[in-house]
């Protein structure tokens, strides 16, 4: 089933959230700026013109725009919308919604009540209520998401300079790439020639190795630490999307 939005043919809005992930996991892999990314990756779901990664210093009253697509007239787009903020801080929690009376800025809270964080979107002929409906579905997991890469981000500078050496064998380092590449076991499995349960045994020993716990992470991980440089990314049918719906660690 397909539904319109903002005159856009898409597919369901799990469909398009589920696109979402994998096309930020796909950026993350290739070494695109992860926060970028996912202005760039949700900005194409709802077509906006701009898109801003923002953190609200209620000290200040201002937003500082971390990251925006595209940069930088992204950037200057979203810090001028961003001021509709600043008369709301209510606003800056709960559901995505409109920013004041206007329809061409939307807000897409990301963190906690204690993180002030989110997506800022612009775009010039308004956004539908059935866009906001689809950010809407798509909030928890791009918080979740945001959740990885602010973790990933917390390692201190020092411990990554060190590269600690994760041994992985060629076997694994293989499905590792692929990994990377956003395949799942049963994908993987057909390239390699092996079982999804052989496959699924060196994904729980590639995790147990980097002490993660889902494949965005691993591959977070595997690149600070030098086990994956500049991976490529394979091109993406429809089906293969479809098939990467699985993201948590596989059973042993």
């Amino acid at each position: 089933m397909e539904l319109p939005v903002d005159g856009v043919r898409t597919r369901t809005n799990a469909d398009d959230v589920l696109h979402v992930v994998t096309g930020v996991l796909s950026g993350v892999s290739a070494g695109e700026d992860p926060r970028q990314c996912l202005c760039r990756v949700v900005s194409g779901l709802v077509r906006a013109e701009a898109c801003g990664y923002l953190r609200w210093e209620a000290d200040s009253g201002r937003a500082n725009v971390d990251a925006a697509y595209p940069a930088p007239a992204g950037s200057a787009v979203t810090a001028q919308a961003s001021r509709g903020l600043a008369g709301a801080p209510s606003t800056l929690h709960g559901d995505p919604m409109r920013v004041g009376s206007s329809t061409w800025t939307v807000w897409v809270p990301l963190g906690s009540s204690g993180s002030n964080t989110g997506l800022l979107l612009v775009r010039r002929r308004g956004f539908s209520a059935s866009a906001v409906r689809l950010l809407t579905d798509a909030q928890q997991p791009l918080a979740a998401v945001d959740g990885v890469l602010s973790t990933v981000e917390r390692v201190p500078q020092q411990r990554r300079a060190a590269r600690p050496v994760i041994l992985l064998t060629p076997r694994e380092h293989e499905v590792l790439q692929l990994l990377a590449d956003g395949l799942l076991a049963r994908t993987i499995a057909a390239r390699l020639s092996l079982s999804p349960r052989t496959v699924n045994h060196h994904l729980g020993s590639i995790y147990d190795k980097l002490q993660v716990h889902d494949r965005l992470s691993a591959v977070l991980r595997a690149r600070a630490t030098g086990l994956l440089v500049d991976a490529p990314v394979l091109p993406q049918g429809r089906s293969e999307r479809a098939e990467r719906l699985h993201a948590t660690r596989p059973a042993q």
